[in-house]
């Protein structure tokens, strides 16, 4: 299916998809690839964006990777214009903006960006944490696992305490039946 992007009054963009995107990843990958004259700055020691060079000579933000430093923030936006990076200007070079993005898995990026809205523009600066989203991934499905092993052990002890109380609960019917019996046999 083909779709057009508006980011602002200045940019528009068409592309098509092949098929239908039908979960976050598949579709952020997706619009990534087939967007024309983007970087995508996904992966180990990103922020998760992509971006394009925007027609005023700077350097847009077109895409967020679902559970990216950049999306998970709720600081950033599509169609924000990337000012500086760590106090350096980025001037409409995509090359250089995802140079400068990258680092270290943990270390810190600052971005100066600025936003269109229907007040107005605003500038603002967001401090983000890179991150490696597949690392991430596999310590949510790590957590995850433990949280079943815990849970399939609680359930375990608790189908053990059930049926320790239920075999208790017999014997102590067993022994009463009994003493009622000797009680009955003495009278």
């Amino acid at each position: 299916y083909t779709h057009t992007h508006t980011f602002s009054h200045t940019l528009t963009h068409i592309h098509t998809h092949a098929e239908p995107m039908f979960d976050l990843m598949a579709g952020w990958n997706s619009f990534v690839k087939e967007t024309q004259n983007a970087v995508q700055f996904g992966g180990k020691g990103s922020i998760g964006v992509a971006c394009i060079a925007s027609t005023n000579g700077l350097v847009m933000i077109n895409a967020l990777q679902p559970g990216g430093a950049a999306a998970t923030s709720r600081k950033v936006a599509v169609s924000d214009l990337i000012l500086e990076i760590d106090g350096h200007p980025i001037a409409n070079s995509v090359e250089a903006a995802a140079t400068q993005l990258r680092g270290g898995v943990g270390t810190k990026v600052v971005l100066k960006l600025k936003r269109r809205g229907i007040f107005g523009e605003d500038v603002f600066s967001v401090t983000l944490t890179r991150t490696d989203p597949e690392a991430d991934k596999i310590e949510v499905q790590k957590k995850m696992e433990a949280a079943k092993t815990d849970t399939a052990l609680k359930l375990k002890a608790l189908e053990e305490a059930e049926a320790k109380a239920a075999a208790d609960s017999k014997a102590a019917a067993k022994k009463e039946k009994e003493r009622k019996k000797e009680e009955h046999h003495k009278s």
